[in-house]
């Protein structure tokens, strides 16, 4: 296995230092793993879309630090992900939280090996998402359907429709 995911642990998503402690903790153990070749991405819920601090979503905070976007370290002066935290972004619970997949995941599609696809979600514009991820190199489209996840008909659908999307 040379790449792990993680994902909200159980602080309040609403407590900015439960946020600082996640990011600490993750960022530790990219570090660790980075040394024996393993990449780490932390995958979203709609949380870190819906939360907001300084009117700003949990997702820009994690992930766009002082170096993108100079504003947000006047409202969050603590750290972020380091670059060794790739994404596993979650285009389905970013919908959820009432946010645009589309829009998200092309601010850094490059750091996302894989991405969450909930193909009957139509809230997401899925040909562009995975047109995105093609061009951005991401390795990886898991299949999570929702409706009934022991239906292996359903992932089979999925996988033909992505498969289609992807040859095109």
């Amino acid at each position: 296995c040379t790449h792990v995911s993680t994902a909200w642990f159980k602080g309040s998503a609403e407590n900015l230092g439960d946020w600082q402690l996640a990011v600490n903790v993750i960022n530790h153990a990219a570090e660790v793993c980075a040394r024996e070749g393993i990449t780490v991405a932390y995958h979203n819920h709609d949380q870190e879309f819906a939360v907001r601090f300084g009117g700003r979503p949990v997702w820009e905070w994690l992930f766009e630090g002082e170096g993108r976007n100079p504003e947000l370290a006047q409202v969050f002066p603590l750290s972020r992900f380091s670059s060794r935290v790739l994404q596993e972004f979650d285009a389905n619970w970013c919908a959820v939280a009432g946010e645009d997949p589309v829009a998200w995941f092309r601010r850094s599609a490059a750091r996302n090996p894989t991405i969450h696809v909930t193909v009957e979600d139509p809230r997401c514009d899925w040909p562009e998402l995975v047109r995105i991820a093609k061009g951005a190199g991401t390795r990886w489209l898991v299949v999570k359907p929702t409706r009934d996840p022991k239906t292996l008909d359903l992932i089979r659908k999925d996988h033909a429709y992505l498969k289609g999307l992807i040859e095109t």
